[in-house]
């Protein structure tokens, strides 16, 4: 690399950016949820698994020892989300890569699959998912669950100034996160509508979308 292309380099690596649209764990619950490799499937990317045509029962047995800290987070966030139970619970971490394997194979160059892999390289040191880095994958990821590791991530390598968390909660680690509120606009006009009839004012036209 020439003097030139490392300056633009550690340049652009010097930006920070702002993160418009997240929901990421609160890193206690991130900590519970990191025991091992099935953790980096909790959104998106397990959707191109399904995609892929891994039924959504296997999908919660890759990621049976994550499964309870997502549940929790879905009922704090007081969303809806069904959880297909698994065929077994007694699969070992071997068991569970070969259920995977075959569907990671479809994924892998995907956006997401591409995305994983790099965190997995450049976050874990481990060069890749597969049958012979699982156990060593693993063991990177329970060993990231310790205090920092969102500082070092999101901060250090990431250089996220900030990020906009959007899963309905207002309470949020402000060193990391602002809250995004969530405006229900078809009750807002119907309330503001309501609010003018009372005063005797005409209300607005509805909107329409149509397609051009």
């Amino acid at each position: 690399m020439s003097d030139l292309a490392r300056r633009i380099q550690a340049a652009v690596e010097a930006i920070q950016l702002v993160d418009t649209h997240e929901h990421l764990f609160a890193e206690d619950e991130r900590h519970r949820a990191a025991v091992d490799f099935g953790y980096l499937f909790p959104h998106y990317a397990s959707s191109d698994l399904v995609s892929a045509g891994l039924p959504p029962a296997l999908l919660e047995a890759v990621r049976l020892p994550s499964l309870p800290a997502m549940m929790e987070r879905w009922r704090r966030m007081r969303r809806a989300r069904y959880f297909p139970t698994p065929p077994r619970t007694d699969m070992s971490l071997e068991e569970r890569w070969e259920v995977l394997a075959p569907y990671w194979e479809c994924i892998r160059s995907t956006g997401y699959g591409t995305c994983l892999r790099i965190a997995i390289r450049d976050l874990f040191g481990v060069a890749d998912l597969s049958g012979q880095t699982i156990r060593e994958l693993s063991d990177a990821i329970a060993d990231s669950r310790r205090p920092g590791w969102y500082q070092h991530v999101l901060k250090e390598r990431a250089r996220i100034a900030v990020s906009i968390q959007d899963d309905g909660r207002a309470t949020v680690d402000k060193s990391f996160f602002v809250p995004a509120s969530a405006w229900n606009i078809s009750r807002w006009r119907a309330r503001g509508r309501r609010c003018r009839l009372s005063k005797g004012s005409a209300p607005l036209p509805s909107t329409r979308w149509t397609r051009s």
